[in-house]
């Protein structure tokens, strides 16, 4: 009596939810993520520290006369390792759905994994042996992120890409990156900060999320034609690292700008402008940073005395802190004073010191 092989392969895979709200849906991306007549891998992304779940579905290209049960399993080498289902029976192709939870949970902090997937299977009732697949399936990129991303209209799901995911968890890759406070710090380090002036309009904060999302990759927009150049100030930067910890699944932030106690300062106030009779100007208050500036740009997670990050410090010593805490250091490093007209030669220092 003959008795012919059957040889399965993986025909569709899927990353799902182990329990809801872990596993977060990218826009563009939809299960089945990889599938037999279109092998192309796109990613999966997930709460740190969680469990993944995925899902497989088999084909042949010759039937089974009757139904079969069988074993599956799953290696993720050097990402993490999945336990077989035993209770899987093959008869008609596509098969019954496969389901696999990995046996350890996701490292605790931002990062990625990726790499082929390796299928197999037994048959208790035949050889009892595990056998495998040779249509491997992948390469699969798994994203570790800090939780959901902000509901709307903090955050459209259309920013939520493979491609932002991927440039926001390399802002933010780090063992220590285990915690919001921590991820913040880690990518308000990491972040673009250089700051452009483009006179007379060179704020893009209101631009929209990709423009500033960018400008955090360091993909600063160019100016276009007087008089609407924007290119980016302090405040923007800002802006930049809330989009990418909107995609890491923190905030949103608030802003505020650090110039004078009280806190908060959302309109960035100053002292009131000042005439001096010896200099027969009137004088408004700044400070030296790499430009002329009347205040640092900065957002936080929490309401007064939260810790404040301020990406595009420039001669600041510090970049993140408490509101008075950079407020201090401004006062400190670049120093205030009082200044009249279009450039630094023109300040005063008849009035006292502000």
């Amino acid at each position: 009596m003959n008795i012919e092989v059957i040889l399965p392969e993986p025909n569709q895979v899927s990353f799902v939810d182990n329990n809801p709200g872990e596993e977060h849906d990218i826009y563009g991306i939809r299960d089945p993520v990889w599938t037999q007549d279109n092998p192309i891998s796109t990613a999966a992304s997930y709460t740190v520290g969680k469990y993944v779940k995925m899902e497989a579905q088999f084909w042949a290209e010759k039937g089974l006369t009757f139904a079969t049960e069988v074993w599956v399993g799953l290696n993720f080498p050097g990402v993490v390792q999945f336990n077989a289902d035993t209770g899987v029976a093959f008869k008609n192709w596509p098969s019954e759905t496969s389901s696999h939870v990995s046996v350890d949970p996701l490292y605790n902090y931002i990062g990625a994994n990726s790499n082929l997937a390796n299928w197999s299977y037994l048959v208790p009732s035949g050889t009892n042996e595990w056998i495998s697949m040779s249509l491997v399936t992948g390469p699969h990129d798994i994203y570790r992120v800090y939780a959901e991303t902000p509901p709307p209209p903090h955050f459209a799901f259309s920013d939520y890409t493979e491609t932002n995911i991927y440039e926001a968890v390399s802002k933010a890759d780090n063992v220590n990156s285990t915690d919001e406070t921590n991820i913040a710090s880690i990518a308000n380090d990491n972040v673009g900060d250089s700051v452009f002036l483009d006179p007379p309009v060179n704020c893009i904060c209101s631009d929209g999320f990709q423009i500033n999302f960018d400008a955090a990759m360091k993909r600063y927009p160019p100016p276009p034609p007087p008089p609407t150049n924007k290119r980016g100030m302090c405040c923007c930067r800002a802006e930049g690292l809330d989009c990418v910890l909107n995609v890491l699944g923190i905030g949103p932030y608030t802003h505020d700008f650090v110039n004078e106690l009280p806190e908060p300062n959302p309109t960035r106030a100053r002292p009131p402008d000042q005439y001096c009779s010896t200099c027969g100007k009137w004088c408004y208050r700044k400070y030296w940073d790499s430009f002329w500036n009347n205040w640092e740009g900065v957002v936080k997670a929490g309401g007064n005395g939260s810790t404040c990050y301020a990406p595009a410090s420039g001669a600041i010593t510090i970049d993140e802190g408490t509101y008075t805490q950079i407020r201090n250091k401004i006062s400190i490093d670049c120093v205030f004073y009082w200044e009249w007209g279009p450039n630094q030669s023109n300040i005063c220092t008849h009035l006292s010191p502000p």
